[in-house]
């Protein structure tokens, strides 16, 4: 398991995966974007999206993460081998262009800690704002399915 996923739960996981119950299969050969890949929920979603395709999906389901780093100690994020899994640094204040359908987007970025809203307090708007926008554009434009997490900030 790779270092951003080691403090995950795999019993959560598993529970996760056995309440979703049929609504996993929504996923099945379906892309999902996700902002924040890196963070708290983020990581969580990360696996869930993993033990899905492992052991749930008939048809894996394209997982595509992005996160900035911004309070991460280290940048460097390997995740196990998989093809339906895509990973790229990137700030979501900034547009970015994702070829092909996006059927679901998860936007859990946020900067959640008082110490770094304190230290990063216009890049906190920024993300709130901005990011939001820029994926609700995204999905207006793929006609995507918008789901939302709001930290504290």
């Amino acid at each position: 398991m790779s270092a951003m996923l080691e403090n995950i739960l795999p019993s959560d996981i598993e529970e996760m995966g056995r309440l979703l119950g049929d609504v996993a299969h929504d996923f099945e050969g379906k892309t999902v974007l996700l902002s924040g890949a890196a963070g708290f929920l983020g990581r969580y979603f990360v696996a869930l999206f993993e033990h899905m395709n492992k052991k749930i999906l008939k048809k894996p389901c394209k997982l595509i993460a992005m996160d900035i780093f911004i309070t991460q100690v280290s940048p460097d994020w390997t995740y196990q081998d998989s093809e339906h899994f895509t990973f790229f640094r990137h700030d979501i204040i900034e547009k970015v262009k994702v070829a092909g359908p996006i059927d679901y987007i998860v936007h859990a970025s946020g900067i959640a800690s008082p110490f770094y809203y304190r230290k990063y307090p216009l890049e906190t708007l920024d993300v709130a704002i901005t990011g939001t926008r820029n994926f609700l554009d995204i999905a207006r434009e793929k006609g995507s399915r918008f789901t939302f997490f709001s930290s504290s900030e």
